[in-house]
């Protein structure tokens, strides 16, 4: 039997992690939330506080819509509770709503860069390709982008790659 060879690594290289995906095995602060919009949350974007319901409560999240809404954290990939993707044919999964989403407020979470970002640079989201971008490479915080507090790139990445962020405080 031959021993193989580390020479060369074939043709496809696996993706360092996915969107949503904690990314280091450090100390971490989650909530658990629930979804109160109709529309759905995917993995590893910036989430919303929903409004309080009768009986009260700040453990509500919404999608981010407009970038008029503060984020409370990134929702992390837990697919296990999902059982079935919703109707519309796509196949995507989603946390639907009045279902629980697992919110990042601190640590650091595997997402998609929407815009060329360089390691150390300060994170924002971008309402409408619903990825990060940077503040040093693209436009400031405003009616589109989304500033999350404290939040850093761990890694360079650019459009449509995976890179770390890291939230260094709790956000609220």
């Amino acid at each position: 039997m031959s021993i193989p060879s580390l020479a060369t690594y074939g043709g496809t290289l696996l993706q360092p992690g996915y969107p949503g995906q904690i990314a280091e095995g450090g100390p971490t602060v989650q909530r658990s939330m629930i979804n109160t919009s109709a529309t759905g949350i995917d993995f590893g974007v910036l989430v919303g506080r929903g409004a309080a319901t009768t009986g009260g409560g700040t453990d509500k999240c919404v999608p981010i819509v407009a970038g008029t809404e503060i984020g409370c954290g990134i929702s992390i990939r837990n697919a296990a509770p999902l059982i079935a993707p919703p109707a519309g044919g796509n196949n995507s999964v989603l946390y639907a709503q009045n279902q629980a989403v697992p919110v990042l407020t601190f640590g650091v979470i595997w997402v998609f860069a929407g815009e060329t970002v360089a390691e150390g640079d300060t994170a924002l989201f971008i309402v409408s390709s619903q990825q990060f971008g940077s503040v040093q490479t693209g436009a400031l915080a405003g009616t589109t982008r989304i500033a999350v507090p404290t939040a850093i790139w761990l890694d360079s990445a650019t459009v449509g790659v995976l890179g770390r962020v890291r939230i260094n405080a709790s956000l609220s």
